[in-house]
């Protein structure tokens, strides 16, 4: 049993570091190709990919949890534009690891002024989104104003070189990494320097979480943010992307939301977490087929 236990290990890794060529490949490759053919062509990749993957399944499912209303046709469509949109994401992120992102010429923000009242409270700003839209080209976005420095809390990726590809995409870019299980002296350090700290709460992951709705269903959610927003008094600004016609997108910056603050700590870090999870949905709801729906969301409920 141990020696097909290390067979399998092994496997693994090898698959693993013939993705991580295939990727080094494209990279090179993409360097070459125009900006909205290879963005188009990597969106029919991500058309395929949802055709053939058994992650097919898992869209689906979630799809039926969040949206039990619609009919399957309805379903249908959205996997269809997720997929695309997924496949353009992927291709958006090695441009910007090539450096070929026009911030300018692609991205729109409304509410900057947003980020400018935030840090005068000089209690740095603790930027809510989540796994929606193109996330990488947000955090690249807001790192390139150069307002404050940005820091994002990012769980290690399984296989070390992938992890590294996606932290030099945020280096190149100014985004500076955490990653969350070496982080939390950092985190507090980014919040008394008054810098930016973006943490993404729409996962269900091995952390310090409570069971909130999401879609009217329960789920595990992350309360390192609230906790943070609690104690330091910290401004929390939810923040979004959009992705809209012609390989362009949109970026939102929200009102900063008000916090509980009571007697009772716990059911405040319940109720707070409730209220970022509802902002979260409710723009997931205004584009949902740009949300990350094969991850299984609902996976824990107790």
């Amino acid at each position: 049993m141990l020696n097909m236990n290390i067979i399998v290990k092994n496997l693994k890794n090898l698959m693993h570091y013939f993705l991580y060529i295939l990727v080094k490949i494209l990279i090179f490759l993409v360097k070459f190709i125009p900006y909205d053919l290879a963005v188009n062509l990597g969106g029919f990749l991500g058309f395929l990919y949802f055709k053939i993957s058994k992650d097919k399944k898992d869209v689906i499912n979630n799809l039926k949890i969040a949206f039990p209303n619609k009919n399957f046709g309805e379903i249908l469509r959205i996997k269809k534009d997720f997929s695309i949109h997924i496949g353009k994401t992927f291709i958006e992120a090695l441009k910007l690891l090539n450096k070929q992102f026009d911030f300018d010429e692609r991205c729109k923000i409304i509410g900057k002024e947003k980020f400018i009242e935030a840090l005068k409270l000089k209690k740095g700003v603790l930027l809510l989104t989540g796994h929606l839209g193109n996330w990488e080209i947000l955090a690249a976005f807001v790192a390139n104003l150069k307002i404050s420095s940005l820091n994002v809390v990012a769980k290690k990726v399984y296989f070390d070189k992938f992890n590294d590809l996606l932290v030099n995409i945020r280096k190149v870019n100014n985004v500076n990494t955490l990653l969350r299980s070496l982080s939390t002296k950092e985190m507090i350090k980014t919040l008394k320097n008054n810098e930016f700290l973006g943490i993404l709460i729409d996962q269900d992951t091995n952390v310090k979480s409570v069971f909130v709705d999401f879609f009217g269903k329960r789920c595990k959610t992350p309360t390192g943010l609230t906790t943070l927003a609690m104690h330091y008094k910290s401004p929390v600004l939810p923040i979004f992307i959009s992705r809209i016609e012609k390989n362009k997108h949109i970026i939102t910056v929200l009102d900063p939301l008000d916090l509980n603050f009571s007697d009772d700590k716990e059911k405040d870090i319940l109720e707070n977490t409730k209220k970022f999870n509802k902002v979260i949905e409710a723009q997931i709801k205004s584009c949902p087929a740009q949300w990350v729906w094969m991850h299984k969301r609902w996976k824990h409920q107790s």
